[in-house]
Formats: structure tokens, C-alpha cells, sequence
């Protein structure tokens, strides 16, 4: 009764991280959606690296809009790391880490230029006052 309980206990647990990590990796933006905008920004689907982000379940892209096989017994074992657990983890921090520079990085700008507005508002004021 004991060892019953807890294989259904171990195996809810592990129901629950293939979720979540599913759910992650659907989250995640797509391996082939990398690209700087026109003002240099680097979109949040993009990693610091450069390095594509996959969130796909079931293969992933060989850049021509097709699926790799992940089950192919040629397949090598960088490709099958590509959508391994281990990276999905890993490319959600890689990604998440991205998306805090890029707000600080506008946290930093939105002060900036309410520093810029608070100085020609001044600057204004005594123009007025002339």
C-alpha cells in the first residue's frame, strides 16, 4: 500500500513538471523568429546570444519551415538537446533574463527623459517669466 502511494504520489509530481515544462516551452518564442528591430532594440523573442529559442513540443525547425523528426535515430545529439527538458529550462532563464535588461533598460530611458522634460519645463518657465 505504502510503495502504491507513493509511485501515484511520484507520478503526479512528474505530470506536473511535463506540464509545465509543455507550457513553457509553448510560451517560449520560436527558434526562427530572431531578428533586431530597425531602431537596434532587440526584440524580446530574441536572446542576448542571438541563440533562437525553441517552442515547438514536437521537433524542431531545420530553418526551411520543416519539423525535425526529434524520434530519428540520426538525429544528432546536439539537436536532441535542443528540445531537451534541460534546455527548455535553460532557455526560459537565457530568456527571461533578456526581457529584465530590456525593462531596466526602459526604466533607465523613461527617467531619463523625464529628466530631459522636468529641465526644458524649467528652462521654459523662465523663458515665460523674461
Amino acid at each position: 500500500m505504502k510503495r502504491t502511494t507513493h509511485k501515484l504520489a511520484e507520478q503526479g509530481r512528474r505530470n506536473r513538471m511535463n506540464d509545465a515544462l509543455k507550457e513553457l516551452q509553448a510560451i517560449l518564442p520560436a527558434r526562427n523568429s530572431r531578428s533586431k528591430s530597425t531602431s537596434g532594440v532587440v526584440s524580446p523573442s530574441m536572446t542576448e546570444s542571438g541563440n533562437a529559442i525553441d517552442g515547438d513540443n514536437d521537433g524542431i525547425s531545420n530553418g526551411k519551415n520543416q519539423q525535425i523528426d526529434m524520434t530519428s535515430p540520426d538525429l544528432s545529439t546536439e539537436a536532441k538537446y535542443a528540445n531537451s527538458k534541460a534546455a527548455t529550462v535553460e532557455n526560459a532563464i537565457q530568456y527571461i533574463n533578456v526581457l529584465h535588461k530590456q525593462q531596466t533598460d526602459m526604466l533607465e530611458s523613461m527617467r531619463n527623459k523625464d529628466t530631459e522634460m522636468n529641465e526644458l519645463r524649467t528652462r521654459l518657465n523662465e523663458l515665460q517669466n523674461l
